[in-house]
């Protein structure tokens, strides 16, 4: 079966160079989403978040202020 790419390759160029325009836009967005740095939300999205998309919160505080109050349903993960 793989001696047979280079045939499919070039008897089919337009898919070929569709497939490898495809992962490439795959891949990019992959990068993209695992390249990204977490932003702070102000709390109009963030409200609008939590009440229409089932939103997560991750609270970096420190433990003890985090115990003394969070959001509901937040997950704490320290900073460190």
């Amino acid at each position: 079966m793989i001696e047979r790419i280079p045939e499919i390759v070039s008897n089919h160029p337009p898919m070929f160079g569709a497939l490898v325009a495809t992962l490439a836009m795959i891949a990019f967005a992959e990068y993209q989403r695992f390249s990204r740095v977490a932003t702070p939300v102000p709390p109009a999205r963030a409200t609008r978040l939590s009440n229409s998309e089932d939103a997560v919160f991750i609270d970096t505080r420190r433990k003890k202020d985090y115990d003394a109050g969070h959001l509901p349903n937040a997950r704490h993960v320290p900073s460190g």
